[in-house]
């Protein structure tokens, strides 16, 4: 069993000038080992036989990462992020995944304990609307 600890953050927009374009991104916390640390600026949605929707990603940098962890990523013209952080250690991680966004559009902090092959994943998309 794998257990995901997930934020979503979706946001209309009425301008392009206003989409974000970059993400900070910190890891914080304890872990015992080095942590899997995937990044997407390139997905789609796609709905499943259920309905859900799953994003898909068609791009993704894949990378081992320790704690403290601090990196500024470019956004797309999609102006949306996937981030993952994977516990790949055999005990718990406590964690603190941390996603400030630019143009005004916030921070988000995911914190809790990350089991050995657990998750935290963070999304977010611009959605240009009325």
């Amino acid at each position: 069993m794998v257990l995901l600890l997930a934020a979503t953050a979706c946001i209309s927009g009425t301008s392009l000038d206003d989409r974000p374009t970059e993400a900070r991104v910190q890891v914080e916390g304890t872990a015992s080992g080095p942590l899997r640390l995937v990044v997407s600026t390139d997905f789609h949605e796609e709905r499943t036989a259920s309905g859900q929707v799953a994003r898909i990603m068609d791009v993704a940098d894949t990378s081992q990462i320790t704690v403290p962890f601090e990196a500024t990523i470019l956004l797309g013209d999609l102006g949306g992020i996937i981030v993952e952080v994977s516990n790949t250690g055999s005990e718990s991680a406590q964690l603190a995944l941390r996603v400030r966004l630019n143009r005004g559009h916030g921070e988000d902090v995911q914190e809790g304990s990350v089991p050995a092959g657990g998750m935290m994943r963070y999304f977010f998309l611009y959605y240009l609307g009325p």
